[in-house]
């Protein structure tokens, strides 16, 4: 099976979108990116989450959501403009329209 890649945006109810891009191969998140116009500290932070996620099997939502919420907990010092959800949402759905047939 081929990598697949492309990118999902999400527009927040809170005013900001988040845009996250990944790599799909094998049934496994092979790359990541988190990006928008959203605030948060540390700004670094969201380069790791991407990172935290390589690996995970895209087919695994609880996995992935418990990964965002406890990284994010854990941390990232404050968001602005997006939420959690919104965040876990926006991966998700990225994830999902890559790995269907």
């Amino acid at each position: 099976m081929s990598a697949r890649r492309g990118c999902f945006t999400l527009r927040s109810t809170h005013g900001k979108t988040v845009r996250v891009c990944a790599t799909i191969a094998n049934g496994r998140i092979e790359h990541l990116t988190i990006t928008g116009d959203f605030f948060g500290e540390p700004v670094e932070a969201f380069r790791k989450l991407a990172d935290e996620l390589i690996g995970l099997g895209a087919d695994d939502a609880e996995e992935i959501r418990k990964k965002v919420s406890g990284f994010l907990r854990e941390n990232v010092k404050w968001i602005e403009g997006i939420s959690e959800e919104d965040l876990g949402k926006a991966i998700l759905e990225c994830v999902r329209r890559l790995s269907e047939n």
